[in-house]
């Protein structure tokens, strides 16, 4: 089980894990997966471990790593908030039961190491089935619903948005990486101001020959504007 040399895509530099470690299972409850001690524990190690690997592939990188430059921007897969358990890593789409998470890869940018999932061994649970009239009636014996009887809706009523488990889990993920992301850039947007910070300190400023420091964004071009006007 080891990490295999780096490939580079469009986004970031991908590595695989040969073969994927298996994890302890996992729970997912309305959406959201349940972390055990037994996976907490799974967790922190495996963590270390690829910071470790990653500390002894010197040669994937222009410059040795160093483990206080990768600890931070490896960040935690799970810990305890206010004295609850809590995944803090990417995580795979929610299921309605219990699955086998596998740790297959890992993704790497300047700005962040995130662990790559696949789910295995997934058990759906078991839904509830409530009848409409009861266990006392009979299967043959037909009914009628009269529609009279219903009470029609008042006008100024706003209308009623249906809602399910597939919508609300849909609705957390999303709102989970959001807040991901932005942790991953505040976390990128403070290392870089160090670094800019520390090199101004020990060189001074830059020629106008030199290369700025905005020439290196790797923001995608697609995402710029081509003919947005000059600022003033």
């Amino acid at each position: 089980m080891s990490l295999q040399p780096p490939k580079k895509n469009d986004k970031c530099y991908e590595l695989a894990i040969t073969p994927p470690v298996t994890a302890p299972r996992l729970s997912c409850k309305s959406g959201e997966w349940i972390p055990n001690a037994d996976w907490i524990t799974w967790a922190t190690e495996e963590r270390q471990k690829r910071i470790g690997e990653l500390l002894s592939h010197g040669g994937w990188f222009s410059r040795p790593p160093r483990r206080e430059v990768l600890e931070p921007l490896f960040a935690p897969w799970a810990g305890k908030i206010n004295g609850s358990s809590e995944i803090f890593c990417n995580k795979p789409d929610a299921v309605a039961g219990s699955a086998v998470w596998n740790l297959v890869g890992l993704t790497m940018t300047s700005a962040a190491i995130a662990p790559i999932w696949s789910l295995s061994d997934i058990q759906e649970e078991e839904q509830d089935t409530i009848s409409l009239f009861g266990d006392a009636e009979s299967a043959d014996e037909e009914r009628e619903i009269q529609f009279d009887d219903i009470a029609a809706a008042s006008p100024e009523a706003p209308p009623t948005r249906m809602r399910n488990r597939e919508w609300d889990a849909a609705k957390f993920l999303a709102k989970e990486r959001v807040c991901e992301f932005r942790l991953k850039a505040q976390i990128a947007d403070h290392l870089a101001r160090k670094e800019e910070a520390r090199f101004y300190a020990k060189y001074g400023e830059l020629e106008d020959n030199e290369s700025r420091f905005s020439e290196y964004d790797l923001s995608d071009a697609e995402d710029k504007p081509s003919d947005s006007p000059d600022t003033p």
